[in-house]
């Protein structure tokens, strides 16, 4: 039987190691091993004993945030790149040990946010900064939105934002 401890740790319901974890494990060693270092010299790097490199590798234990960040790094690869791959089996093998929800499917419902042309206006704005290579730029208008957000217009009005198409907008609206 499997314990409450056991489960907040990640392990299924039938005590195996999450499938998630067993695929960062193997996408740690895949890159490790293309990289030619051995799990005694990146156990080094990290600060950590080579058995917990084995850990890792096999699914073992469960690596936390910080690590999978730490690993990125001294593997010269994203963070997203533990996570590439992933077939929908591991995936559904997950999502199948979840409580069952009604009201929302995560796999397939779609977030409020996605509907929000004005917002991926904004998004698309910003990586089009980004990608131009002009970040002062990209970071003057985070700033900029930022002070905006927080001016007294804004926070005694908000309609002046949400509602621009409003008869009151554009009395407001200075020439």
């Amino acid at each position: 039987m499997v314990t409450k401890q056991q489960l907040s740790r990640g392990r299924m319901a039938d005590g195996k190691p999450n499938p998630i974890d067993i695929h960062i494990g193997r996408r740690l060693r895949l890159r490790r091993m293309y990289l030619g270092i051995a799990q005694k010299d990146l156990a080094i790097l990290a600060g950590i004993s080579y058995q917990q490199i084995q850990q890792y590798e096999i699914g073992g234990n469960r690596l936390s945030a910080q690590r999978l960040w730490i690993f990125s790094r001294l593997l010269d690869v994203p963070v997203s790149f533990f996570f590439e791959d992933m077939s929908p089996d591991t995936i559904e093998q997950v999502f199948s040990y979840l409580p069952e929800n009604k009201s929302i499917n995560l796999q397939t419902g779609k977030c409020p946010i996605e509907e929000r042309t004005d917002v991926q206006k904004l998004v698309c704005a910003y990586m089009r900064l980004l990608r131009s290579k002009k970040h002062g730029l990209a970071e003057s208008f985070v700033n900029l939105l930022d002070e905006i957000s927080h001016s007294p217009v804004h926070e005694e009005n908000p309609a002046f934002i949400n509602n621009r198409n409003t008869k009151k907008y554009k009395k407001e609206r200075p020439l």
